[in-house]
């Protein structure tokens, strides 16, 4: 679910700022004034500054509209970061934060009341799954692996009746996955 993916990308944003998928994802939305140009700079600047993402946005010089919205977007980002950084909570606290700071909750409550959806029970669901982890980095990124195969086993059971296949997978998403071979081009 989108609302499901988006919340994923800032927590993989917020445990990796030099994940551009991520970025990409979550960088203008809500809508900040951020566009496909102005991400493809950043990315860019980011590339001479070691890969990381975060910083490239605190540097480039950005218009008026879309300075306005990356200050916004840098400050829900350092906000949490300090949150995670300090811990002490459980991660579910932290997600819920994530949601508020980063206005998905906001968006998807006016989404709900315009197409009768549910996606902000969706992500209370989501916090709701993150209450047995600790509010740290080694926690946030425990709950990411664990999704992550919950996905990867989902998928397989579905396929059961398939013993020989082939799984196409990026290398950034085959962290703690195992397999019987693997190639890479």
């Amino acid at each position: 679910r989108e609302e499901i993916k988006d919340a994923l990308a800032w927590l993989a944003f917020l445990a990796n700022p030099k994940d551009e998928i991520a970025f990409r994802r979550i960088v203008n939305k809500p809508a900040r004034g951020i566009g496909n140009t102005t991400q493809d700079k950043i990315s860019e600047a980011a590339l001479s500054l070691g890969g990381s993402i975060i910083e490239a946005c605190k540097t480039y010089p950005l218009k008026k509209k879309a300075a306005q919205g990356m200050s916004t977007f840098i400050a829900a980002y350092d906000s949490l970061r300090e949150m995670l950084n300090t811990g002490g909570a459980k991660l579910s606290a932290f997600v819920e934060a994530m949601v508020e700071k980063s206005a998905l909750g906001e968006y998807y409550t006016v989404q709900d009341e315009i197409s009768g959806t549910q996606r902000v029970y969706n992500l209370q669901e989501l916090t709701n799954s993150a209450i047995f982890y600790d509010c740290s980095e080694k926690g946030l990124l425990d709950f990411l692996d664990t999704i992550e195969l919950d996905r990867s086993l989902e998928e397989k059971s579905d396929d059961d009746a398939e013993k020989d296949r082939v799984t196409l997978i990026t290398l950034h998403n085959t962290k703690g996955l195992e397999f019987s071979r693997v190639i890479i081009t």
